[in-house]
């Protein structure tokens, strides 16, 4: 999303038509905001990488909007991840799995 003209709709079908996709959904967004990161989480990202990062300030406002409270301040505004269709992939362990 950093350099996209994609929006958050467009990113969120491309995760739900690869159910089968052996790759975790991830995003690079251009902003360390509420904004950015809540979009990207509730659109089903397990990845999240923001690389305009530059102090420890903005890192721990990172942090503080990527988890719930009492760890941080993101608020559950549904969407995608919050479809348990979303994670079925991710249950199933590959047959030659090691644990």
């Amino acid at each position: 999303m950093q350099h996209s003209a994609s929006v958050w709709e467009s990113v969120a079908r491309a995760w739900r038509t690869c159910p089968n996709a052996k790759a975790v959904p991830g995003v690079r967004i251009a902003y360390t905001d509420e904004q950015e990161i809540q979009h990207a989480l509730d659109n089903g990202a397990l990845v999240l990488v923001v690389p305009t990062v530059d102090t420890v300030e903005e890192a721990k406002e990172v942090v503080h909007w990527a988890y719930f409270p009492p760890f941080g301040g993101r608020s559950q505004g549904g969407g995608l991840a919050f479809d348990p269709n979303m994670w079925v992939p991710f249950r199933r362990l590959p047959r030659n799995h090691q644990r």
